[in-house]
């Protein structure tokens, strides 16, 4: 708790304050299945941090360990930890989104057999995906949230269209935008969704 307070307050300090960035993290954040909002100031916090330690972890092993490495090598490595522990947070984020792309890419073929399933057994499309989220669950919590958020958005007003398009924007599929696309025209059209 007390390491998490320390991020949250070195990213209160370093965080930029242009408002695109702060969105255009969120998505990035969202897309790696991290709804916290508190995510963008832990981020930054740990990036801070770890361009401090990477630094100073660099210094003391050059006075105390490498004590017989060139200059000019010295000085690359100086500015290659800190540079290196900036972005460390970047590739860990990269990984953790392309992972979770992977699992609702695996899940999502019986996610839609599901929905067809339950389409064509008279239920509305909202009341579907609730179905399709809690019976997901043990098999792919990832798409089981995402679905379950989409519920939430649906039960809260949102509309059907901008609930779809979020959705798609937030996993970044390309075989999930296919289906948003799908659904919204299938919605407007008022053609079959089971089909």
């Amino acid at each position: 708790r007390a390491i998490l307070n320390l991020f949250i307050n070195l990213g209160r300090r370093f965080m930029p304050k242009k408002s695109e960035n702060h969105r255009m993290k969120r998505i990035r954040f969202l897309k790696a299945g991290i709804r916290n909002q508190q995510a963008g100031l832990i981020f930054w916090g740990s990036k801070c941090f770890l361009v401090i330690v990477f630094f100073v972890t660099f210094l003391m092993l050059r006075f105390f360990v490498f004590t017989v490495i060139n200059t000019q090598l010295a000085i690359a490595l100086g500015v290659f930890m800190p540079f290196l522990g900036f972005y460390l947070p970047d590739i860990w984020l990269l990984q953790k989104t392309q992972k979770r792309q992977e699992k609702l890419l695996k899940a999502l073929p019986d996610a839609l057999d599901l929905l067809v399933v339950c389409v064509e057994a008279g239920m509305g499309l909202d009341e579907a995906i609730n179905r399709v989220a809690k019976e997901s669950k043990l098999k792919s919590p990832e798409l089981s949230d995402e679905l379950a958020f989409l519920g939430l958005e649906l039960r809260a007003g949102k509309q059907r269209q901008d609930a779809l398009k979020t959705m798609a924007e937030r996993t970044n599929l390309e075989e999930v935008k296919n289906l948003v696309t799908l659904l919204i025209q299938a919605d407007k059209f008022g053609t079959n969704i089971a089909d």
